[in-house]
């Protein structure tokens, strides 16, 4: 299909119309999947994104100005949600190596040993909630301080996998870690 029968198929599209959305997804859907995998290496991952930019153009549809070619937008739209992805899932890495040293700077500059105990009993007790896969993740980059090429070397899996997984592990571990902080440092305040 040619850029002028694309660019119809999306004012079409703007227009609220389902079957032309389905013929320029089926007609541009490919060099998208193809650049997300090339970044991420990773299968899920590139279809999640891809499933991403779609969404945006329908649910924008109306208000999005298209100045170049359809298929050279969709493959901007696709490179910027792959650099959105990437940023944050390394923001929540560094998120996360925060509140390891913060955990280990407890442990060395408190006096109540019996509330580094309680902290780090809470932080292994959420651990041992994680799904298998993701438990052994975790433990391999907090506790054994593998990095992210090591674990998905050992593991014969995509470093984006593995990255998703410690993502995924923190929105679980994170809460109960920073209630059980903030509910110390209230006491100690007090």
């Amino acid at each position: 299909m040619d850029s002028k029968e694309l660019f119809q198929l999306f004012v079409n599209v703007k227009s609220g119309d389902h079957k032309s959305f389905d013929l320029l997804y089926h007609h541009t859907w490919r060099p998208l999947f193809d650049l997300a995998i090339s970044k991420t290496k990773d299968e899920q991952e590139a279809k999640d994104i891809v499933q991403e930019v779609y969404a945006k153009v329908w649910n924008k549809r109306e208000s999005l100005e298209i100045h170049t070619s359809i298929g050279a937008y969709l493959y901007k739209m696709t490179k910027h949600e792959v650099i959105y992805r990437m940023r944050s899932a390394m923001l929540v890495l560094e998120k996360q190596d925060l509140y390891k040293y913060a955990l280990e700077e407890l442990s060395t500059s408190l006096e109540d040993d019996l509330l580094v105990k309680e902290l780090k009993e809470q932080w292994e007790a959420e651990i041992r909630k994680l799904p298998v896969k993701q438990r052994d993740i975790y433990i391999r980059f907090h506790k054994f301080d593998h990095s992210i090429s090591e674990i998905a070397r050992e593991l014969g899996i995509a470093e984006q996998t593995v990255k998703n997984q410690l993502v995924t592990a923190k929105k679980k571990i994170r809460p109960v870690i920073e209630a059980s902080l903030a509910l110390y440092i209230i006491s100690m305040l007090g």
